[in-house]
Protein backbone atom coordinates (compact mmCIF):
# COMPACT_ATOMS: atom_id res chain seq x y z
CA UNK A 1 0.00 0.00 0.00
CA UNK A 2 1.48 3.35 -1.06
CA UNK A 3 1.38 6.20 1.44
CA UNK A 4 2.54 9.64 0.37
CA UNK A 5 2.85 12.87 2.23
CA UNK A 6 3.18 16.54 1.36
CA UNK A 7 1.13 19.67 0.93
CA UNK A 8 -2.00 20.07 -1.12
CA UNK A 9 -0.55 22.77 -3.29
CA UNK A 10 2.90 23.96 -4.14
CA UNK A 11 4.28 26.71 -1.89
CA UNK A 12 3.62 30.17 -3.26
CA UNK A 13 0.77 28.99 -5.45
CA UNK A 14 -2.11 30.02 -3.18
CA UNK A 15 -3.68 32.56 -5.56
CA UNK A 16 -6.08 31.31 -8.23
CA UNK A 17 -4.80 31.01 -11.74
CA UNK A 18 -5.66 33.80 -14.16
CA UNK A 19 -9.05 33.32 -15.77
CA UNK A 20 -8.89 31.48 -19.06
CA UNK A 21 -10.49 32.90 -22.13
CA UNK A 22 -12.72 29.84 -22.27
CA UNK A 23 -13.24 27.50 -19.30
CA UNK A 24 -12.40 23.92 -20.25
CA UNK A 25 -15.17 21.39 -20.10
CA UNK A 26 -14.68 18.47 -17.70
CA UNK A 27 -16.68 15.44 -16.63
CA UNK A 28 -16.79 14.53 -12.97
CA UNK A 29 -17.20 11.41 -10.84
CA UNK A 30 -17.65 10.82 -7.14
CA UNK A 31 -15.75 8.23 -5.08
CA UNK A 32 -17.62 4.90 -5.06
CA UNK A 33 -17.24 1.67 -3.15
CA UNK A 34 -16.27 -1.09 -5.57
CA UNK A 35 -14.21 -4.25 -5.81
CA UNK A 36 -10.72 -3.84 -7.23
CA UNK A 37 -9.63 -6.91 -9.14
CA UNK A 38 -6.23 -7.80 -10.48
CA UNK A 39 -4.53 -10.81 -11.99
CA UNK A 40 -1.15 -11.69 -10.49
CA UNK A 41 0.58 -13.99 -12.97
CA UNK A 42 4.01 -15.55 -12.45
CA UNK A 43 5.90 -18.70 -13.48
CA UNK A 44 6.43 -21.43 -10.93
CA UNK A 45 7.40 -25.05 -10.52
CA UNK A 46 6.16 -28.28 -8.95
CA UNK A 47 7.79 -30.04 -6.00
CA UNK A 48 6.86 -33.20 -4.12
CA UNK A 49 4.77 -32.63 -1.01
CA UNK A 50 7.52 -34.35 0.96
CA UNK A 51 11.02 -35.44 -0.07
CA UNK A 52 13.06 -37.61 2.29
CA UNK A 53 16.67 -38.68 1.65
CA UNK A 54 17.38 -42.07 3.26
CA UNK A 55 20.86 -42.28 4.82
CA UNK A 56 22.63 -44.92 6.90
CA UNK A 57 22.57 -44.50 10.67
CA UNK A 58 25.24 -47.17 11.25
CA UNK A 59 28.16 -48.48 9.17
CA UNK A 60 27.73 -51.77 7.35
CA UNK A 61 27.69 -53.67 4.08
CA UNK A 62 24.58 -53.84 1.92
CA UNK A 63 23.16 -57.33 2.32
CA UNK A 64 20.44 -56.72 -0.27
CA UNK A 65 18.31 -53.94 -1.75
CA UNK A 66 14.66 -54.38 -2.65
CA UNK A 67 13.40 -51.38 -4.66
CA UNK A 68 14.53 -49.27 -7.59
CA UNK A 69 13.65 -45.87 -9.02
CA UNK A 70 10.00 -45.52 -10.01
CA UNK A 71 8.80 -48.15 -7.55
CA UNK A 72 5.84 -47.25 -5.37
CA UNK A 73 6.40 -48.07 -1.71
CA UNK A 74 4.10 -48.24 1.29
CA UNK A 75 5.01 -46.89 4.70
CA UNK A 76 7.63 -49.13 6.40
CA UNK A 77 8.43 -50.97 3.17
CA UNK A 78 11.94 -52.43 3.56
CA UNK A 79 14.14 -50.63 1.05
CA UNK A 80 17.47 -52.29 1.87
CA UNK A 81 19.18 -54.32 4.60
CA UNK A 82 22.70 -53.92 5.95
CA UNK A 83 24.96 -56.71 7.18
CA UNK A 84 26.22 -55.87 10.70
CA UNK A 85 27.18 -59.19 12.36
CA UNK A 86 29.26 -57.61 15.14
CA UNK A 87 26.27 -55.52 16.21
CA UNK A 88 24.01 -58.58 16.18
CA UNK A 89 26.55 -60.46 18.32
CA UNK A 90 26.66 -57.52 20.73
CA UNK A 91 22.87 -57.57 20.89
CA UNK A 92 22.90 -61.33 21.68
CA UNK A 93 25.45 -60.71 24.45
CA UNK A 94 23.31 -57.98 25.99
CA UNK A 95 20.26 -60.24 25.83
CA UNK A 96 22.26 -62.83 27.82
CA UNK A 97 23.12 -60.11 30.32
CA UNK A 98 19.41 -59.47 30.77
CA UNK A 99 18.75 -63.17 31.33
CA UNK A 100 21.58 -63.34 33.87
CA UNK A 101 20.25 -60.28 35.68
CA UNK A 102 16.80 -61.86 35.83
CA UNK A 103 18.24 -65.00 37.42
CA UNK A 104 20.15 -62.93 39.97
CA UNK A 105 16.95 -61.09 40.78
CA UNK A 106 15.07 -64.36 41.26
CA UNK A 107 17.85 -65.60 43.59
CA UNK A 108 17.81 -62.41 45.67
CA UNK A 109 14.02 -62.50 45.88
CA UNK A 110 14.24 -66.05 47.27
CA UNK A 111 16.93 -64.95 49.73
CA UNK A 112 14.72 -62.09 50.90
CA UNK A 113 11.89 -64.56 51.54
CA UNK A 114 14.26 -66.83 53.50
CA UNK A 115 15.62 -63.91 55.50
CA UNK A 116 12.09 -62.80 56.40
CA UNK A 117 11.31 -66.33 57.62
CA UNK A 118 14.47 -66.35 59.73
CA UNK A 119 13.48 -63.03 61.27
CA UNK A 120 10.07 -64.44 62.12
CA UNK A 121 11.69 -67.53 63.72
CA UNK A 122 14.10 -65.37 65.72
CA UNK A 123 11.26 -63.15 66.92
CA UNK A 124 9.23 -66.21 67.96
CA UNK A 125 12.23 -67.58 69.89
CA UNK A 126 12.66 -64.17 71.47
CA UNK A 127 9.07 -64.22 72.69
CA UNK A 128 9.55 -67.68 74.23
CA UNK A 129 12.72 -66.48 75.93
CA UNK A 130 10.90 -63.49 77.36
CA UNK A 131 8.20 -65.69 78.87
CA UNK A 132 10.82 -68.11 80.25
CA UNK A 133 12.81 -65.23 81.71
CA UNK A 134 9.71 -63.76 83.35
CA UNK A 135 8.80 -67.17 84.86
CA UNK A 136 12.19 -67.78 86.45
CA UNK A 137 12.40 -64.20 87.63
CA UNK A 138 9.15 -64.72 89.53
CA UNK A 139 10.36 -68.05 90.90
CA UNK A 140 13.60 -66.50 92.07
CA UNK A 141 11.81 -63.74 93.93
CA UNK A 142 9.36 -66.23 95.55
CA UNK A 143 12.15 -68.62 96.63
CA UNK A 144 14.15 -65.78 98.13
CA UNK A 145 11.13 -64.88 100.32
CA UNK A 146 10.60 -68.52 101.37
CA UNK A 147 14.26 -68.87 102.37
CA UNK A 148 13.95 -65.82 104.60
CA UNK A 149 10.97 -67.46 106.26
CA UNK A 150 12.98 -70.70 106.63
CA UNK A 151 10.43 -72.55 104.48
CA UNK A 152 13.02 -73.62 101.90
CA UNK A 153 16.71 -74.33 102.09
CA UNK A 154 19.40 -72.09 100.69
CA UNK A 155 20.26 -74.75 98.14
CA UNK A 156 16.78 -74.59 96.60
CA UNK A 157 17.13 -70.83 96.27
CA UNK A 158 20.48 -71.17 94.49
CA UNK A 159 19.06 -73.66 92.00
CA UNK A 160 16.25 -71.21 91.20
CA UNK A 161 18.76 -68.36 90.82
CA UNK A 162 20.76 -70.45 88.39
CA UNK A 163 17.64 -71.11 86.29
CA UNK A 164 16.84 -67.36 86.30
CA UNK A 165 20.36 -66.45 85.14
CA UNK A 166 20.14 -69.08 82.42
CA UNK A 167 16.79 -67.63 81.24
CA UNK A 168 18.29 -64.09 81.20
CA UNK A 169 21.20 -65.28 79.07
CA UNK A 170 18.82 -67.07 76.71
CA UNK A 171 16.73 -63.87 76.37
CA UNK A 172 19.83 -61.80 75.55
CA UNK A 173 20.88 -64.38 72.97
CA UNK A 174 17.38 -64.35 71.41
CA UNK A 175 17.46 -60.56 71.11
CA UNK A 176 20.81 -60.73 69.34
CA UNK A 177 19.49 -63.40 66.97
CA UNK A 178 16.54 -61.14 66.08
CA UNK A 179 18.92 -58.23 65.39
CA UNK A 180 21.19 -60.47 63.33
CA UNK A 181 18.25 -61.89 61.34
CA UNK A 182 16.94 -58.37 60.59
CA UNK A 183 20.42 -57.30 59.44
CA UNK A 184 20.56 -60.27 57.08
CA UNK A 185 17.06 -59.43 55.83
CA UNK A 186 18.12 -55.82 55.14
CA UNK A 187 21.20 -57.05 53.29
CA UNK A 188 19.10 -59.32 51.08
CA UNK A 189 16.55 -56.54 50.40
CA UNK A 190 19.39 -54.24 49.31
CA UNK A 191 20.78 -57.02 47.10
CA UNK A 192 17.33 -57.45 45.54
CA UNK A 193 17.03 -53.72 44.86
CA UNK A 194 20.47 -53.75 43.24
CA UNK A 195 19.41 -56.70 41.10
CA UNK A 196 16.35 -54.72 39.97
CA UNK A 197 18.59 -51.76 39.03
CA UNK A 198 20.93 -54.13 37.18
CA UNK A 199 17.98 -55.49 35.22
CA UNK A 200 16.85 -52.01 34.19
CA UNK A 201 20.38 -51.15 33.13
CA UNK A 202 20.76 -54.42 31.22
CA UNK A 203 17.42 -53.93 29.47
CA UNK A 204 18.31 -50.33 28.57
CA UNK A 205 21.63 -51.48 27.09
CA UNK A 206 19.81 -54.25 25.23
CA UNK A 207 17.24 -51.79 23.86
CA UNK A 208 19.95 -49.37 22.79
CA UNK A 209 21.75 -52.12 20.92
CA UNK A 210 18.46 -53.35 19.45
CA UNK A 211 17.79 -49.84 18.16
CA UNK A 212 21.22 -49.78 16.52
CA UNK A 213 20.60 -53.16 14.90
CA UNK A 214 17.18 -51.95 13.69
CA UNK A 215 18.97 -49.20 11.76
CA UNK A 216 20.36 -51.96 9.57
CA UNK A 217 16.89 -52.20 8.03
CA UNK A 218 16.16 -49.11 5.92
CA UNK A 219 12.41 -48.46 5.65
CA UNK A 220 10.19 -46.09 3.67
CA UNK A 221 8.89 -43.23 5.85
CA UNK A 222 5.53 -42.98 4.05
CA UNK A 223 3.61 -43.98 0.95
CA UNK A 224 5.53 -42.59 -1.98
CA UNK A 225 7.77 -43.28 -4.95
CA UNK A 226 11.50 -44.01 -5.18
CA UNK A 227 13.11 -41.19 -7.15
CA UNK A 228 16.77 -41.89 -6.44
CA UNK A 229 18.83 -45.03 -5.71
CA UNK A 230 22.53 -45.01 -4.86
CA UNK A 231 23.12 -48.49 -3.45
CA UNK A 232 24.46 -51.86 -4.63
CA UNK A 233 24.99 -55.28 -3.07
CA UNK A 234 28.04 -55.50 -0.76
CA UNK A 235 28.54 -51.74 -0.99
CA UNK A 236 29.92 -50.34 2.25
CA UNK A 237 27.87 -47.50 3.69
CA UNK A 238 28.53 -45.42 6.74
CA UNK A 239 26.67 -42.78 8.71
CA UNK A 240 26.89 -39.11 7.88
CA UNK A 241 30.07 -37.39 8.93
CA UNK A 242 29.60 -33.66 9.54
CA UNK A 243 27.06 -31.99 7.28
CA UNK A 244 27.44 -34.37 4.30
CA UNK A 245 25.70 -37.71 4.10
CA UNK A 246 25.74 -40.48 1.51
CA UNK A 247 22.15 -40.65 0.30
CA UNK A 248 21.12 -44.27 -0.30
CA UNK A 249 17.55 -43.63 -1.47
CA UNK A 250 15.28 -40.65 -1.99
CA UNK A 251 11.56 -41.16 -1.35
CA UNK A 252 9.04 -38.55 -2.50
CA UNK A 253 5.40 -38.19 -1.53
CA UNK A 254 3.68 -37.24 -4.78
CA UNK A 255 0.02 -38.12 -4.25
CA UNK A 256 -0.13 -34.43 -3.38
CA UNK A 257 2.31 -31.84 -4.72
CA UNK A 258 3.29 -28.27 -3.94
CA UNK A 259 3.22 -25.49 -6.52
CA UNK A 260 5.84 -22.85 -5.70
CA UNK A 261 5.47 -19.32 -7.06
CA UNK A 262 7.69 -16.30 -6.30
CA UNK A 263 5.47 -13.20 -6.20
CA UNK A 264 7.31 -9.89 -6.85
CA UNK A 265 7.30 -7.25 -4.14
CA UNK A 266 4.99 -5.01 -6.17
CA UNK A 267 2.30 -7.71 -6.17
CA UNK A 268 3.00 -9.31 -2.78
CA UNK A 269 0.39 -7.30 -0.88
CA UNK A 270 -2.33 -8.47 -3.27
CA UNK A 271 -1.88 -12.18 -2.57
CA UNK A 272 -3.88 -13.74 0.25
CA UNK A 273 -4.54 -17.32 1.40
CA UNK A 274 -7.70 -18.71 -0.19
CA UNK A 275 -7.57 -16.61 -3.36
CA UNK A 276 -8.52 -18.45 -6.55
CA UNK A 277 -5.62 -19.54 -8.74
CA UNK A 278 -5.32 -21.05 -12.21
CA UNK A 279 -2.34 -23.32 -12.80
CA UNK A 280 -1.25 -23.99 -16.40
CA UNK A 281 1.11 -26.96 -16.78
CA UNK A 282 3.31 -26.58 -19.83
CA UNK A 283 4.36 -30.23 -19.79
CA UNK A 284 0.69 -31.29 -20.10
CA UNK A 285 -0.08 -29.19 -23.19
CA UNK A 286 -1.15 -26.25 -21.07
CA UNK A 287 -3.66 -28.19 -18.98
CA UNK A 288 -5.37 -25.88 -16.48
CA UNK A 289 -5.95 -26.70 -12.81
CA UNK A 290 -8.24 -24.55 -10.69
CA UNK A 291 -7.23 -24.23 -7.07
CA UNK A 292 -6.64 -21.78 -4.21
CA UNK A 293 -3.58 -20.26 -2.58
CA UNK A 294 -2.67 -22.56 0.33
CA UNK A 295 0.00 -20.55 2.18
CA UNK A 296 2.57 -17.79 1.86
CA UNK A 297 5.89 -17.23 3.58
CA UNK A 298 4.59 -13.95 5.08
CA UNK A 299 8.07 -12.55 4.52
CA UNK A 300 9.89 -11.43 1.39
CA UNK A 301 13.18 -12.95 0.31
CA UNK A 302 15.71 -10.16 0.92
CA UNK A 303 17.75 -11.10 -2.16
CA UNK A 304 15.03 -11.60 -4.78
CA UNK A 305 12.43 -9.31 -3.14
CA UNK A 306 9.76 -11.93 -3.73
CA UNK A 307 7.09 -13.58 -1.58
CA UNK A 308 7.17 -17.39 -1.65
CA UNK A 309 3.63 -18.64 -2.28
CA UNK A 310 2.47 -22.27 -2.23
CA UNK A 311 -0.51 -24.10 -3.67
CA UNK A 312 -1.15 -27.72 -2.61
CA UNK A 313 -2.72 -29.84 -5.36
CA UNK A 314 -3.96 -33.44 -5.30
CA UNK A 315 -2.09 -35.55 -7.86
CA UNK A 316 -3.99 -38.68 -9.02
CA UNK A 317 -2.48 -41.63 -10.85
CA UNK A 318 -2.66 -41.59 -14.64
CA UNK A 319 -4.12 -45.09 -14.56
CA UNK A 320 -5.14 -46.61 -11.18
CA UNK A 321 -4.91 -50.06 -12.76
CA UNK A 322 -1.29 -49.44 -13.77
CA UNK A 323 0.32 -47.38 -11.02
CA UNK A 324 3.75 -47.81 -12.63
CA UNK A 325 2.67 -45.22 -15.20
CA UNK A 326 3.01 -42.61 -12.50
CA UNK A 327 1.03 -39.45 -11.75
CA UNK A 328 0.05 -36.48 -13.85
CA UNK A 329 2.09 -33.86 -12.05
CA UNK A 330 5.78 -34.56 -11.66
CA UNK A 331 8.19 -32.67 -9.42
CA UNK A 332 10.29 -30.27 -11.43
CA UNK A 333 7.57 -29.44 -13.99
CA UNK A 334 7.25 -25.82 -15.10
CA UNK A 335 3.89 -24.11 -14.49
CA UNK A 336 2.39 -20.67 -14.98
CA UNK A 337 0.13 -19.49 -12.17
CA UNK A 338 -2.51 -16.76 -12.37
CA UNK A 339 -3.96 -15.62 -9.03
CA UNK A 340 -7.29 -13.80 -9.16
CA UNK A 341 -6.65 -11.17 -6.51
CA UNK A 342 -9.40 -8.81 -5.41
CA UNK A 343 -10.13 -6.28 -2.71
CA UNK A 344 -13.90 -5.94 -2.19
CA UNK A 345 -15.84 -2.92 -0.95
CA UNK A 346 -13.13 -0.25 -1.10
CA UNK A 347 -13.56 3.44 -1.93
CA UNK A 348 -12.36 4.02 -5.48
CA UNK A 349 -11.84 6.53 -8.25
CA UNK A 350 -11.19 5.77 -11.92
CA UNK A 351 -7.50 5.40 -12.70
CA UNK A 352 -7.85 8.22 -15.22
CA UNK A 353 -8.87 10.59 -12.39
CA UNK A 354 -5.54 10.42 -10.53
CA UNK A 355 -2.00 11.33 -11.49
CA UNK A 356 1.25 10.33 -9.75
CA UNK A 357 4.39 12.44 -9.93
CA UNK A 358 7.95 12.04 -8.67
CA UNK A 359 10.64 9.35 -8.81
CA UNK A 360 12.42 6.87 -6.56
CA UNK A 361 14.88 9.51 -5.37
CA UNK A 362 12.49 12.23 -4.18
CA UNK A 363 9.45 10.04 -3.66
CA UNK A 364 6.03 9.94 -5.27
CA UNK A 365 2.92 12.04 -4.72
CA UNK A 366 -0.54 11.37 -6.11
CA UNK A 367 -3.12 14.04 -6.95
CA UNK A 368 -6.63 14.47 -8.23
CA UNK A 369 -8.62 17.57 -9.23
CA UNK A 370 -11.68 18.35 -7.13
CA UNK A 371 -14.19 20.87 -8.49
CA UNK A 372 -15.23 23.35 -5.81
CA UNK A 373 -18.55 25.12 -5.34
CA UNK A 374 -17.18 28.08 -7.36
CA UNK A 375 -16.43 25.75 -10.32
CA UNK A 376 -12.70 26.11 -9.76
CA UNK A 377 -10.24 23.25 -9.58
CA UNK A 378 -8.52 22.28 -6.35
CA UNK A 379 -5.42 20.19 -7.07
CA UNK A 380 -5.59 17.85 -4.05
CA UNK A 381 -2.96 15.44 -2.84
CA UNK A 382 -4.41 12.04 -1.97
CA UNK A 383 -3.31 8.83 -0.30
CA UNK A 384 -4.02 5.72 -2.35
CA UNK A 385 -4.05 1.98 -1.72
CA UNK A 386 -4.57 -0.82 -4.21
CA UNK A 387 -5.00 -0.13 -7.89
CA UNK A 388 -5.38 -1.78 -11.25
CA UNK A 389 -5.55 -0.34 -14.76
CA UNK A 390 -9.13 0.88 -14.22
CA UNK A 391 -9.62 1.69 -10.53
CA UNK A 392 -7.60 3.22 -7.70
CA UNK A 393 -8.39 2.83 -4.00
CA UNK A 394 -8.47 6.24 -2.32
CA UNK A 395 -7.84 6.46 1.42
CA UNK A 396 -7.42 10.10 2.40
CA UNK A 397 -7.20 13.57 0.92
CA UNK A 398 -5.11 16.49 2.09
CA UNK A 399 -7.06 19.69 2.72
CA UNK A 400 -6.11 23.19 3.71
CA UNK A 401 -7.23 24.99 6.87
CA UNK A 402 -5.32 28.25 7.10
CA UNK A 403 -1.65 27.39 7.32
CA UNK A 404 -2.28 23.70 8.14
CA UNK A 405 -2.77 20.83 5.71
CA UNK A 406 -4.42 17.94 7.60
CA UNK A 407 -5.35 14.57 6.10
CA UNK A 408 -9.07 13.84 6.01
CA UNK A 409 -11.25 10.97 4.88
CA UNK A 410 -13.21 11.27 1.65
CA UNK A 411 -16.83 12.28 2.18
CA UNK A 412 -17.88 10.59 -1.11
CA UNK A 413 -19.49 13.89 -2.19
CA UNK A 414 -16.33 15.17 -3.83
CA UNK A 415 -16.67 16.11 -7.51
CA UNK A 416 -13.51 14.72 -9.05
CA UNK A 417 -12.44 15.38 -12.65
CA UNK A 418 -12.73 12.04 -14.41
CA UNK A 419 -10.14 12.25 -17.22
CA UNK A 420 -7.84 14.40 -19.35
CA UNK A 421 -5.88 15.94 -16.47
CA UNK A 422 -2.76 16.98 -18.36
CA UNK A 423 -3.99 20.45 -19.38
CA UNK A 424 -5.59 21.40 -16.06
CA UNK A 425 -4.22 23.80 -13.44
CA UNK A 426 -4.89 24.45 -9.80
CA UNK A 427 -7.48 27.20 -9.33
CA UNK A 428 -8.64 27.06 -12.93
CA UNK A 429 -12.33 27.66 -13.71
CA UNK A 430 -14.02 24.79 -15.50
CA UNK A 431 -17.38 23.94 -16.98
CA UNK A 432 -18.75 20.70 -15.53
CA UNK A 433 -20.25 18.27 -18.02
CA UNK A 434 -22.34 15.25 -17.10
CA UNK A 435 -20.52 11.97 -17.75
CA UNK A 436 -21.58 10.13 -20.88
Amino acid sequence: MLTVAGGCRRPGNDSPAAPDQAAPKVTIVKPERKTIQREVAQPGHIEAFERTPIVARIPGYVLKWNVDIGDLVEKNTILAELWVPEMVSELNLKEEHVKQALKVLALTEAQVVTAKSQVQEAEAAHIRSKFNHAYWKGQSERFTSLVKDNVLTKQSQEETENQFRSAAAALSEAEKRVASAKAVEHEKVVAKEKAEVDIRAAKAAQQMQADLVSYATLKAPYYGVVTEKNVNTQQFVQPAAGAKADVIYVIEKTDKVRIFVAIPETDADWVRIGMAATIRVRGLQGKEIKHEVTRTASSLNPLSRTLLTEIDVENPLKDPQRPKLGRWLQPGMYVYVTIDAEWPDVLTLPASAVVTEGDVNVGYKTFCYIVGADSRLNRTQIEIGFRNDKLVEVLKKRTRHGDEFPWEAFSRDEKVVQRDLSGLKDGQSVEVMQPR
